[in-house]
């Protein structure tokens, strides 16, 4: 089941976060072979810290900004490659739900006063799609056992519209 597209002229916002050097080299060509291999669509690696937002720019902008001040660069430890039957969660590996994990996402969904009714599921995706849980358990079987760390260090405020050919990159903060 694929994301529904938004109107013309509607926005949508998440904040992800990015890991670095070897890490992120490590997972964006694993996610590209996936894609490649499988007919996926090709993302950069990323645990989403908040998402789903339609609201303007500007005020994207502003509050990921805010969140950037009030936060301190956390470690978020990924493992376990396991999948759901969800286009943006078909195989993805696990995130750890550590205190600084949870906080991080606390402090985003007051900023932007997030009311929605969901529990925070922090994970890296590796292939979004519907694809039959044959390949998915085949893909588990050759990936084994992934144990990576990355330094959030950095939010990325990304324009997340449209599916992810269409996703780019707004703007880069720094953590305080």
């Amino acid at each position: 089941m694929e994301k529904p597209k938004l109107k013309p002229g509607q926005k949508e916002f998440s904040i992800l976060l990015i890991p670095k050097g070897k890490t992120y080299n490590e997972l964006s060509s694993l996610i590209i072979r996936l894609s490649n291999k499988y007919n996926t669509p090709m993302f950069e690696p990323h645990v989403t810290l908040i998402g789903g937002f339609d609201i303007s720019k500007k005020e994207a902008i502003s509050k990921t900004n805010k969140i950037a001040e009030n936060l301190k660069p956390y470690s978020i430890r990924i493992n376990n490659p396991i999948y759901l039957h969800e286009y943006y969660k078909s195989l993805f590996l696990k995130t750890e739900k550590t205190k600084e994990v949870l906080k991080a996402h606390l402090l985003a969904r007051k900023i932007f006063n997030d009311k929605r009714d969901y529990e925070y599921f922090p994970h890296l995706s590796l292939m979004y799609g519907n694809s039959s849980d044959q390949i998915k358990e085949k893909i588990i079987s050759e990936i084994k056992s992934i144990n990576l760390e990355f330094k959030a260090d950095q939010l990325h405020l990304f324009s997340t519209a449209n599916g992810p050919k269409n996703w780019y990159k707004i703007k880069t903060y720094d953590l305080n």
